[in-house]
């Protein structure tokens, strides 16, 4: 895992959803990374993206997922020391580890300016 200590020298994924409703948000969250890192990127397959913060060739995953998106790949990047949660509130009946919804996967150093980043842009 990457040593990233700060949020304009990070490299951060992200992807699109599938529903056009929900494209404009992302847009938006894709703007707001870009004037604050130093790269997005976009891959195939989220799953991918949170193993490449495991091994540090992402500083950062965020997105929108389903919860079999999530749980393997998340435990991977927990298990390599990533930080994982959500810009929102969990609901209380789903496992923290199983909600998918603007879920974030970071490095320890970045964790709390991204995530102050990604919830000024809900507010």
């Amino acid at each position: 895992m990457r040593t990233c200590t700060s949020l304009q020298d990070a490299v951060i994924g992200t992807g699109f959803p599938h529903d056009p409703a929900k494209v404009e948000p992302a847009i938006e969250r894709v703007n707001r990374l870009r004037r604050s890192c130093r790269d997005i990127r976009r891959f195939a397959a989220p799953t991918v993206d949170i193993c490449y913060v495991a091994s540090g060739k992402l500083d950062a995953h965020t997105e929108s997922l389903s919860p079999w998106d999530v749980a393997a790949a998340g435990l991977i990047a927990r298990e390599a020391g990533a930080l994982s949660c959500n810009v929102h509130v969990v609901p209380e009946h789903i496992p923290n580890e199983l909600y998918g919804e603007e879920a974030v996967f970071t490095t320890p150093g970045i964790f709390d300016d991204l995530l102050t980043l990604l919830r000024k842009e809900s507010e």
